[in-house]
């Protein structure tokens, strides 16, 4: 009897007071929220010190959508006919920011509607989460970079690539390891892995997938290659596929080359 409450959502809303210890909101827009709260013992005549109940308060759809041709974006991209046009507000959708720390959100899925070709190059998924093209026809969404190697890599046992194409269409770069994807946890299933090369200075170690871990699973890796080291000229290792770990089934490899 007596006490007050006040909420701080901390995402612009206007603060809550309630005579409950316990609130209930639904928050409109997926991000990356600090919570805080007051109270008073006195029916709301004085207030406590604000509090913060969490650092981090993730609110993040099931499923992302991505489609590079959309003309309706609406965040947070929850349907097809409001996806997002790049994977950058896509994520933006998942943490608020780009550069917040989106391992948090875990088992987020990002969906890559048909006709979407999207750049991931440098991309690590490092945390439980989800890439896969929205039909299981691998050739209706494409992750490709026009001028460098790839090198999406996938690192954690929840990481997932699925139904789409993967696809280092610019050249060979200055990748050693890789030049379309590096796997050490995680599934790749359903994919086609087309035209990785590596370019490195010593020795360079698969072309189109450097494996050291993980799945590869119904999945085509074709047209990768592997070449010489430029300083050393030692012959690369595996020009569609260097795998020290991991298990590749029900696949094909064509096509590799030097």
């Amino acid at each position: 009897e007596g006490f007050r409450y006040k909420w701080d959502l901390g995402d612009g809303s206007a603060v809550r007071e309630t005579s409950n210890a316990e609130e209930i909101y639904s928050y409109p827009n997926g991000g990356l929220y600090t919570v805080k709260y007051t109270y008073s013992d006195d029916g709301g005549v004085t207030w406590k010190d604000w509090k913060t109940a969490a650092n981090k308060v993730v609110i993040a759809p099931e499923t992302i959508y991505v489609d590079s041709n959309g003309t309706n974006p609406v965040a947070p991209y929850k349907t097809p006919q409001t996806a997002a046009t790049t994977l950058s507000d896509a994520f933006g959708a998942l943490t608020n920011t780009l550069s917040a720390n989106l391992p948090t959100v875990a088992g987020a899925t990002v969906r890559l509607c048909r006709g979407t070709t999207v750049d991931l190059s440098g991309y690590e998924m490092s945390f439980p989460m989800t890439i896969c093209g929205d039909t299981d026809d691998p050739t209706d969404a494409v992750i490709a970079n026009a001028t460098t190697a790839l090198t999406l890599t996938l690192s954690d046992n929840g990481a997932t690539l699925s139904n789409l194409t993967v696809r280092a269409t610019g050249g060979a770069g200055e990748k050693t390891m890789g030049g379309n994807v590096s796997i050490s946890a995680g599934l790749i299933a359903n994919c086609i892995l087309d035209g990785g090369k590596t370019k490195g200075t010593v020795v360079n170690y698969g072309g189109n997938v450097y494996m050291r871990g993980g799945v590869i699973r119904r999945s085509v890796l074709c047209n990768g290659q592997c070449g010489r080291g430029v300083d050393s000229g030692k012959p690369g290792c595996g020009g569609n596929l260097y795998m020290s770990d991991g298990l590749v089934e029900d696949s094909l490899i064509t096509d590799g080359g030097k």
